[in-house]
C-alpha cells in the first residue's frame, strides 16, 4: 500500500481524510467500461487496509476515552 495510501495520506491526520480523497485514489484503478482491466484486487486491499486503520483508530479512541 506504499504506492497508494502513504503518498496521499502519509502526513494527514486520519480524521481529515474525506470521501473524495478516497475516491481520487480508487477511481484511477477502476475501469467501468471494462471491469477486467480494473485493478479490483488492489482496490480491495486498499479498502481493507483503510478499514483496519479506521477500526483501530476507533478502538483506541474508546480505549483511552478520548
Amino acid at each position: 500500500m506504499k504506492a497508494y495510501i502513504l503518498p496521499k495520506f502519509g502526513n494527514i491526520d486520519i480524521k481529515d481524510i474525506k470521501f473524495n480523497d478516497l475516491k481520487n485514489i480508487l477511481m484511477p484503478l477502476f475501469n467501468p467500461h471494462n471491469p477486467k482491466k480494473s485493478r479490483l484486487e488492489t482496490i480491495h486491499r486498499i479498502i481493507n487496509t483503510l478499514n483496519s486503520l479506521y477500526d483501530s483508530a476507533i478502538y483506541f479512541l474508546k480505549l483511552f476515552d478520548v
